[in-house]
């Protein structure tokens, strides 16, 4: 006859943290909240790296009148009843899960072990997670849930997490994101401490890994790296960046008639920038200007300018390029516009989604219909 599985139902047993107690080494510190427990009872629990079977050596509980928690001499037991707190010494803890079950093996260790990576694998699944995002490592189920709490809120997105470790094949999944996205290639880890081989290979797949004990540290440190990101990306495509933007001759204010062309403009719409591209439609037919070269704003040299202000603005065309000129090939009542390309818009989403507005995004249109650009 097919032997069955028997876990005592009526111990119930959840590891609340895992820590190293003076002469004892590594020590499972539970909450027995139904049952008893043993010494010499034959105990499975969920581990980092998988399910674990190992028999409880001793029992210790607190001096009378002493918490758990608080450094004290511990008394050994040879069995405990619940309810109450008590500390196992066992072989193999090291990586078990706090916020995880015990459950007293009695036979058929295989069907133990899958009972307890199903136990696992339920928790895992029930956790909300983003098809893209970063990976989340957290100490306890519950510090982890903490943690996801908050980053949900944050709208920061989580796309795996581990608890106390991180693998190797994880590693690998990161780097995957970080390819997609550079703000993904991210290792958030929280209230625990990576082993030193795995910062070592992140390190050298380039991959970021940021530690904290406290949820809204890591958090910063997080929104930092993304800010310096950010940044460093929009400084190395800024002369790639074309911002749309439209313009009007002041009337009066042509003050050279062919190019370099100095002018008094108004921005109708958009944002004006150094090195941008200008042209106008002349009979259908697009004429480019060449580039906007430097920007006056009441007297004063400035780097960009914005919708409703008046600026002057000199224009210049790149060597041997035939001089563009007033009358030929614009009018006072001709429309500027900046010409961008799909590159300069991919850019654009990139890397300065954060400077567009929604006149910003109805202008692309425009532009794009006026450029063929699909």
């Amino acid at each position: 006859m097919k032997t069955r599985m028997e876990i005592k139902e009526e111990v119930e047993c959840t590891i609340l943290e895992v820590k190293n107690t003076e002469g004892f080494g590594v020590t499972l510190d539970v909450i027995l909240s139904n049952g008893e427990l043993k010494a010499g009872d034959k105990i499975g629990f969920c581990s980092t790296e998988g399910p674990v079977i190992s028999i409880i050596r001793t029992l210790l509980i607190p001096q009378p009148l002493k918490e758990l928690r608080v450094k004290s001499q511990y008394l050994k037991v040879d069995k405990v009843r619940a309810s109450l707190g008590v500390k196992i010494y066992a072989h193999d803890t090291e990586k078990a899960i706090a916020g995880s079950r015990i459950f007293i093996v009695q036979d058929n260790t295989e069907e133990i072990k899958r009972k307890l990576i199903e136990d696992y694998e339920s928790v895992m699944k029930s956790i909300d997670l983003s098809l893209e995002g970063v990976h989340v490592v957290a100490s306890t189920l519950g510090s982890l849930e903490a943690l996801l709490s908050f980053l949900k809120k944050s709208e920061i997105p989580v796309a795996h997490v581990s608890i106390g470790q991180i693998k190797k094949k994880d590693l690998v999944i990161v780097q995957a994101a970080m390819d997609k996205n550079k703000e993904h290639g991210v290792v958030l880890v929280f209230d625990t401490v990576l082993d030193k081989e795995i910062k070592e290979l992140a390190s050298k797949m380039h991959l970021k890994i940021i530690e904290a004990k406290i949820i809204y540290h890591l958090f910063d440190q997080y929104e930092a790296f993304v800010r310096d990101l950010r940044q460093k990306e929009k400084d190395e495509h800024s002369n790639e960046a074309i911002f749309p933007v439209q313009l009007s001759i002041v009337p009066n204010c042509i003050f050279t008639k062919r190019s370099p062309l100095i002018l008094g403009v108004n921005i109708d719409a958009g944002t004006l920038k150094i090195g941008t591209p200008l042209c106008v439609f002349k009979d259908q037919e697009k004429v480019n200007l060449g580039n906007v070269t430097s920007i006056e704003n009441n007297k004063k040299n400035v780097v960009k300018a914005f919708k409703h202000q008046k600026v002057a603005i000199k224009i210049e065309l790149k060597e041997n390029v035939p001089a563009k000129m007033y009358g030929r090939h614009f009018s006072d009542d001709s429309i500027f516009y900046s010409v961008i390309t799909r590159k300069s818009l991919d850019v654009l989403k990139q890397c300065f989604r954060d400077e567009l507005d929604e006149e910003h995004v109805e202008l692309i249109s425009k532009l794009k219909n006026k450029f063929g650009i699909i």
